[in-house]
């Protein structure tokens, strides 16, 4: 863990919220926060969602599975906080980073 998501999320829960919805694309990294804060407080709930902003079908598919949990009746706070890479890696076959591909993504989306 260590990263800005994990520790927002951390701390968020130490907050005792009624549940926290992570999204992330690595779902390994999602199952640590996931556990770290069932560890810290058992009554929040907390559901992970793998999402890649790079992807349409993704946001999509990860939009829908949010919508239809019938235990997330509905979304306060969304908090997004994309790290700065210091790499560039590259998003299938394109020629976009994986920053640039999401960006891409999002300002479609308006």
């Amino acid at each position: 863990m260590g990263n800005l998501g994990a520790t927002t999320a951390i701390e968020l829960a130490k907050g005792k919220p009624a549940a926290i919805v992570l999204v992330g694309r690595t779902p390994s990294k999602l199952a640590e926060v996931v556990a770290e804060i069932s560890r810290l407080d058992q009554s929040v709930k907390v559901f992970a969602v793998t999402l890649d902003l790079a992807s349409f079908a993704s946001i999509r598919a990860g939009v829908k599975e949010i919508l239809e949990n019938d235990a997330i009746p509905k979304v306060d706070v969304i908090i997004n906080n994309a790290g700065e890479p210091t790499w560039a890696e590259q998003v299938g076959n394109s020629s976009l980073t994986l920053t640039q591909a999401s960006w891409e993504s999002h300002s479609r989306s308006r």
